[in-house]
């Protein structure tokens, strides 16, 4: 068998070498480099965005609609299409590499905050009383009048039997005799699990970690337990979007050889270089940090623990697991204190996850007597709706839109992406992230262009451009009616944003998944959009949208505004009250168990809604009066 030749590939400006076979691609090159390239559609060359520049070198590539001819003879490619003939030196465009995430302010919390001051719902609810605790034990030392065994020592001190880990009891009779009796033991309290015993005189806090496992984002706090404090924040987009966008395509590389693993050491090093920046700002110790809780989609805590999550995606939809788990840090590869716990948030079903059980503490809709909606506007798109006494879910598969992913010109929330977006007799207004020049559209956007376009009449109700109705519209190469955002000339990527024909169908295909979900929990109990009190609204996304844009393309109900209320990130703000009081541990296990999930493939009305939802607002509109008068 011929031995593949391996070659060299240089990334320009940002200085890092690889060396890879002649078989990989250039983006699989990158991935090895960690350099975070754009990559919406699983490296298939369908979205065009991890476009770079072979400056010198020979390279064989696959033709694809996503480049002109000018920008083929100067060298550009698709880094998922091209493969190495000899060492390459590459050119990474601004546009095309992932920057950090402009992460919302709400539920990110700030630094030396009282945790249960915040203005979540649920803060005032729980009592602060940890889940891991600290107990300082003075221990009488041993003479042969009184020679109990150590163990028997501890817990006769401390009035509790413990479980003890091996490692720890490895060390234990030099940490005893060598503190002179005098230690500090921390335990997981629900399950009197020992997870450190140290000399007193040694630097004792109760430190733990909140993570918000996102499918995009990964987001942590460092929380003092003693006294509810958030004391640091860190977050970073999820380097498994490398590899593969969605939770269906990291299932898919997950069944194929090494993909299992190579998903989990990339969502471990999102995690560890978090923990790192942390610790350096803080001057505490990963010895000090006992416990990190991980909240997420079910996907995503399968594969950050290297569990398979084949069969979540496989009818009847089964996870491996959806309560709380319990493993040595070591043993998972999170770099805090190594017989510290990572702990798993209770989940609800296969996609609707522990970030939503998160997100349903934190609202306090679980304990209220009215009904309320909770709208977790992530790919998933998930719909919870319910009071004290009942709760029903659904996941719409909303699709990457509301992320700025599957679109021409769509980006991240990122420094320069159009957030704001106004027209007024086909002059068009916008602002970006951080003031910087425009370099594509993200979610927020994308809703307010739509919505902006379908006001001014320049697309009709199907979402179709109607010819004649502005100066921007033209038809680009591929004969594909599109609109332009902002000219090329004054882009801070050097090309046009627009927005194309489908990719305004795209985002009616996700905005009436998510109206299709609220639909058809209301009517599977019997109920009207006006009997719902509060619409709880979570994801970064739902901080900076505009609820009156989002109401005009159908997002929404038309109901009264003072109903929506932004949380934020109500994954992360779950997760806080579940290291931090006892009580919300034991209420997200009820929550777990009492929400009825929804799968609505099997519902018959299913296809009818949606097809009434496939317009702007509804083909019904007379579902959404303020919209009709505004058209008039």
């Amino acid at each position: 068998m011929e031995k593949l030749k391996k070659f060299q590939i240089k990334f320009l400006p940002l200085e890092k070498v690889v060396e890879v076979s002649e078989n990989i691609d250039i983006l699989k090159a990158a991935i090895k480099a960690r350099i975070n390239l754009r990559n919406s559609c699983g490296g298939k060359g369908l979205c065009g965005k991890c476009k770079v520049r072979v400056i010198s070198g020979k390279y064989k590539t696959r033709s694809t609609f996503n480049l002109k001819p000018q920008e083929i003879k100067q060298g550009y490619v698709l880094a998922c299409q091209t493969y190495p003939l000899t060492d390459l030196v590459v050119e990474v465009l601004p546009q095309s590499l992932e920057v950090r995430p402009q992460i919302a302010r709400a539920g990110l919390g700030v630094i030396g905050e009282d945790l249960l001051k915040e203005e979540s719902p649920a803060e005032r609810i729980y009592p602060l009383k940890p889940i891991i605790g600290v107990e300082h034990l003075r221990l009488k030392e041993p003479d042969l009048e009184n020679n109990l065994p150590d163990v028997e020592r501890i817990q006769l001190a401390s009035g509790r039997e413990f479980i003890i880990p091996l490692k720890i009891l490895e060390r234990l009779p030099y940490v005893l005799r060598e503190s002179k009796w005098d230690v500090n033991l921390t335990w997981y309290i629900p399950r009197n699990y020992v997870l450190d015993i140290s000399p007193a005189s040694s630097k004792n806090g109760n430190f733990a970690l909140a993570c918000d496992l996102g499918t995009t984002t990964v987001v942590l706090h460092l929380l003092d337990l003693s006294g509810g404090k958030v004391i640091n924040t860190k977050a970073e987009y999820n380097r498994q979007i490398m590899v593969a966008e969605d939770v269906i395509s990291r299932i898919i590389l997950a069944e194929e050889e090494g993909g299992l693993q190579e998903l989990k050491v990339l969502a471990l090093e999102t995690i560890n270089e978090l923990i790192v920046k942390i610790c350096e700002d803080t001057d505490i110790s990963f010895r000090e940090i006992t416990a990190i809780l991980i909240a997420g989609n079910t996907t995503m805590l399968h594969l950050v623990l290297g569990i398979p999550p084949d069969f979540i995606r496989r009818y009847p939809y089964t996870p491996v697991f959806k309560s709380e788990l319990l493993v040595p840090a070591q043993e998972v590869g999170i770099n805090i204190n190594p017989q510290g716990l990572v702990l798993t948030m209770p989940g609800i079903r296969s996609f609707v996850g522990s970030d939503i059980v998160a997100g349903i503490l934190a609202s306090g809709m679980d304990r209220a007597d009215e009904v309320s909606l909770f709208v977790d506007l992530g790919t998933n798109g998930e719909v919870v709706l319910g009071n004290r006494e009942w709760m029903i879910s659904c996941s719409t598969s909303a699709g990457p839109c509301f992320e700025g992913g599957g679109l021409t010109s769509g980006v991240r929330a990122m420094a320069g992406a159009i957030q704001k977006i106004t027209i007024v007799e086909d002059k068009l207004n916008f602002t970006t992230i951080s003031g910087e020049k425009p370099i594509g559209i993200c979610g927020t956007g994308i809703v307010e262009l739509i919505a902006e376009l379908f006001v001014n009449r320049v697309i009709d109700k199907s979402g179709n451009f109607i010819p004649g109705s502005s100066q921007r519209i033209r038809e680009n190469e591929y004969g594909e009616l599109e609109f332009v955002v902002v000219d090329k000339n004054e882009s801070g990527s050097g090309s046009d944003i627009v927005i194309t024909q489908s990719d305004v169908k795209n985002l009616i295909y996700s905005k009436a998944a998510i109206y299709l979900g609220i639909e058809v929990l209301l009517q599977k109990m019997g109920l009207d959009v006006q009997d719902v009190r509060n619409i709880y609204i979570a994801g970064g996304l739902g901080t900076y949208l505009d609820i009156e844009k989002s109401i005009i393309i159908g997002l929404f109900p038309d109901v009264d505004r003072g109903r929506f209320k932004f949380l934020g990130n109500t994954s992360i703000q779950g997760a806080r009250l579940y290291l931090c009081s006892q009580s919300a541990r034991q209420r997200a296990g009820e929550i777990s168990d009492m929400v009825t999930n929804l799968e609505l493939s099997n519902v018959p009305e299913f296809l009818n809604n949606y097809s009434s939802a496939l317009f702007l607002p509804h083909t019904d509109i007379d579902k959404f009066p303020s919209v009709k008068e505004k058209l008039k």
